[in-house]
């Protein structure tokens, strides 16, 4: 995610980089692997790793064939794996990586000047998919749509809203009430839907307006420093890639403040 919306919002020149594997590889024999190996480490830094491409492994100057996914079940040899920030190989003859020259080749994207890489058409909209975790507290569901403020997303999909039992739904039909009940992530979700709303309506104006000095203090709401409001840190994803994301830690008071300065904003104007 961060990756896709760097290269949609920004220009980037890319430098060929080549590095010798020093950390110790560790035997790897999930799901029934065999002769495999991984690097039990991240190979590379958080900073860096969702601009690295083109990733190829070689040993003692031999390219090994790439593979998708991780080393799960892997019983093929003179093969490398790139999954997440780590890496798996398993050697042509099965041997050990740590008993021989292993060096990594990829592409780094750095930042630069000029338009952004990958030119969205007009009409275009980047959406993301939500946790879809019905069981979501209050608070988790309400983050959903301050990250689609933070990032500049036009919103999210969210599984899943009903099914065929309560279990997996966050709104139901309670027979024995005849009531329709609704979850703390139902409320997050509309709550948070609210906050955006308000958000998008300031960020058009103040867009419309060219007052960058209040886009800044709108984008001031939601960054990784303690005095936001909704602070942000670093979320990751199944595959082990980092991304930005709503610091856990941040509740209803919060969310709350961060509302109000919005529609103090908007009212600014408007006593």
């Amino acid at each position: 995610m961060q990756a896709f919306l760097e290269l949609t919002s920004r220009a980037w020149e890319y430098e060929k980089k080549q590095e010798t594997v020093g950390t110790k590889w560790a035997p790897y024999d999930n799901g029934g692997a065999v002769s495999t190996w991984c690097t039990p480490k991240p190979f590379f830094s958080e900073e860096i790793a969702h601009r690295v491409q083109d990733v190829v492994i070689s040993v003692n100057g031999k390219p090994l064939k790439h593979r998708s996914g991780s080393g799960w079940a892997n019983k093929e040899r003179g093969v490398y794996m790139h999954w997440g920030d780590g890496f798996y190989v398993c050697l042509p003859d099965g041997g050990n990586p740590n008993e021989v020259n292993v060096q990594v080749t990829y592409t780094l994207r750095q930042p630069t000047q000029g338009k952004p890489t990958v030119q969205l058409d007009e009409g275009d909209q980047i959406w993301f998919a939500a946790s879809g975790d019905y069981t979501s507290p209050y608070e988790k569901a309400r983050a959903t749509s301050w990250r689609v403020c933070a990032d500049g997303t036009h919103g999210y999909s969210w599984w899943c809203y009903w099914r065929d039992n309560s279990k997996y739904c966050i709104v139901w039909y309670d027979q024995a009430s005849e009531y329709i009940v609704h979850s703390p992530t139902w409320h997050g979700l509309r709550d948070g839907n609210e906050d955006a709303a308000y958000y998008h309506i300031l960020q058009e104006r103040l867009e419309a307006e060219a007052d960058q000095e209040g886009l800044a203090r709108l984008a001031a709401l939601t960054n990784e420093s303690n005095s936001a409001p909704i602070r942000m840190t670093k979320g990751r994803d199944p595959y082990g890639m980092a991304y930005p994301d709503i610091d856990p830690t941040n509740g209803y008071r919060q969310f709350n403040q961060a509302k109000r300065e919005v529609l103090s904003m908007l009212c600014a104007d408007h006593p």
